[in-house]
């Protein structure tokens, strides 16, 4: 196959990559930049805002978008929305114009289990629904309805539910190691609001295999089947780091600092992966002791 991956030089394109070379496919690797490289694509072309050369492929997978961690300001919102909703948008449009023969059989995009919203201590599989209006569950459901929308072009469309990944220099433990180890960690508001994870090589073979089963299609859940709670979690990176984790921040003070990141950082999702549970996919990182321990050098 010649499988399309955005964002390939990101932790999760290149993780990616290199499980479709090692499996014998052919990796065109997209860009922004005319001069861009990347040591885990096999050809490297020109993307930018949607708008490109895709022909020729067997699947794409969407994996580069604005991050969402940073200075959050109303013009980093719309750049949030925008690389996810127009993008996917344009891309879609791009796709359409080309002969039903030269489009992807697939294509796997990145979603996010913030659609679900703030639910407390709700089991939430593919079935739960979206959560109540705010930023990340609007920006979800609109980012996943133009994904979906490529099935009227004989596009085969998952949407990929990713939990918070896990795994040496993913960002999320960049970023705790850094905050942790600076001694300034603590748990989130109540501490309460369930943490779901995914181990780096478990979501690398789920895209992979999304990519390779025909039968996979919609929304899944990308995520450990072991969530933690907030105050748990900041304790075993604390724990694993052996570093005090005595300082938390109010829940209002991180909606002060954060404005609509706050949603992301403060809500409860127990999410379960179903239909992961239901393919009998066999998780090789399922405890999160063992995940901060890869992440951190511990293990």
């Amino acid at each position: 196959m010649k499988i399309g991956i955005t964002g390939i030089r990101g932790y999760i394109g290149s993780s990616l990559a290199r499980a479709c070379r090692t499996a014998g496919h052919t990796v065109v690797g997209f860009s922004r930049s005319t001069n861009a490289a990347s040591p885990e694509a096999d050809e490297m072309r020109v993307l930018r805002d949607g708008e490109g050369d895709l022909s020729g492929l067997d699947a794409l997978v969407l994996l580069g978008h604005e991050p969402i961690f940073g200075i959050w300001t109303p013009e980093k919102a719309k750049r949030v929305w925008n690389s996810r909703v127009e993008t996917t948008e344009k891309l879609r449009n791009t796709l359409e114009k080309l002969d039903a023969a030269e489009r992807p059989g697939v294509l796997v995009s990145a979603s996010g289990i913030a659609i679900y919203g703030d639910r407390g201590d709700e089991w939430l599989s593919e079935e739960a629904g979206k959560g109540k209006r705010e930023y990340f569950t609007d920006l979800t459901e609109a980012w996943e309805r133009e994904v979906l929308l490529a099935e009227k072009l004989g596009v085969r469309p998952v949407c990929a539910r990713i939990g918070v990944v896990l795994g040496k220099d993913s960002p999320a433990c960049n970023l705790f190691g850094k905050v942790f180890g600076m001694g300034l960690g603590g748990k989130l508001g109540s501490g309460r609001q369930w943490f779901s994870w995914i181990g780096s090589q478990d979501l690398t073979q789920m895209l992979f295999r999304a990519i390779e089963d025909s039968s996979i299609s919609g929304p899944i859940n990308c995520v450990s089947p072991n969530p933690v709670r907030n105050a748990e979690m900041t304790h075993l990176i604390g724990k694993t780091l052996n570093r005090p984790t005595l300082i938390p921040a109010p829940a209002f003070g991180v909606k002060l600092a954060f404005r609509e990141l706050s949603q992301a950082l403060l809500s409860s999702q127990r999410v379960d992966p179903a239909f992961w549970k239901g393919r009998d996919f066999e998780w090789e990182v399922d405890s999160i002791e063992t995940a901060f321990a890869e992440a951190f050098g511990k293990a």
